[in-house]
């Protein structure tokens, strides 16, 4: 089974694409740059919301040869750079492989809706089924209060059209706070509770180290050509846990979306 995912680059923030491809190699390093990261946000409980995996498979095709496969695996790479990066089908596509008599297609949001956007304006190739999450998916992480730790928005305020907010994690204790490039974004929904903003593609798998007294700096991307974030509160979750130690855990801090100054 071949998979492909391409990278893309908004303004000001890197995405990586890569679907079941293997991550890079371990690496530890003191963390003290601004690593820019990927991640993006789900509209609130709008129809086009997205979370739990779901793979919509197309009528019943008659069998294809791999080299047709392939065409049609080009073909809608192709298509999809014709779009371009102002056009939001460009983000929401975003990873396809194919399997023995199919092309699976990638959707970040996986609705109806977005499934007719891309026949319409990409393929509506028989062989295509989509995969991806279809609903909003509650976040259930359990946090921890730690006073080693400090997880802190770099603004009081971000625009809503903002691609990325920036935050800073600072090591208060004296041991060395272990972490990886990953991280969820939450928003909350008009039933009160917090969902997951769907993210594109994996992670880059590397190991920062963060030494007693220093701060990491990352950004978090929010990606409003597919989101269209609204004003509000925002969650932002990483996972950490102390050098010498097994136990992995979450600290969160909150951030704002909106046009005030």
């Amino acid at each position: 089974m071949r998979k492909t995912a391409l990278p893309f680059m908004p303004a000001l923030v890197a995405l990586v694409f890569a679907t079941g491809c293997k991550d890079a190699p371990q690496q530890a390093e003191t963390a003290k740059e601004t690593p820019v990261t990927d991640t993006v946000k789900d509209t609130v409980l709008l129809a086009d919301t997205i979370t739990l995996a779901e793979t919509t498979e197309s009528p019943e095709p008659a069998p294809s040869t791999i080299e047709e496969l392939e065409q049609l695996h080009q073909q809608i790479w192709d298509k999809r750079e014709t779009l371009g990066r102002d056009h939001p089908l460009f983000f929401n596509f975003h990873g396809s492989y194919t399997t023995k008599d199919s092309l699976i297609v990638e959707l970040a949001i996986n609705t109806p809706d977005w499934q007719a956007q891309f026949r319409t304006q990409i393929s509506d190739s028989p062989r295509i089924a989509f995969h991806g999450p279809a609903k909003p998916q509650r976040i259930t992480l359990t946090v921890r209060q730690d006073e080693g730790i400090r997880l802190q928005p770099d603004s009081a305020v971000f625009p809503t059209d903002a691609e990325t907010a920036s935050f800073t994690l600072s090591n208060l204790s004296g041991n060395v706070l272990q972490f990886g490039k990953p991280y969820t974004v939450g928003y909350q929904g008009t039933d009160g509770q917090w969902y997951e903003l769907p993210h594109i593609g994996g992670w880059e798998d590397i190991g920062y180290a963060l030494r007693p007294d220093g701060t990491h700096t990352f950004k978090a991307s929010l990606l409003p050509i597919l989101n269209r974030n609204r004003p509000g509160t925002y969650r932002l979750y990483k996972k950490v846990h102390w050098a010498g130690e097994k136990d992995k855990f979450w600290v969160m801090t909150e951030f704002r979306l909106g046009n005030e100054p």
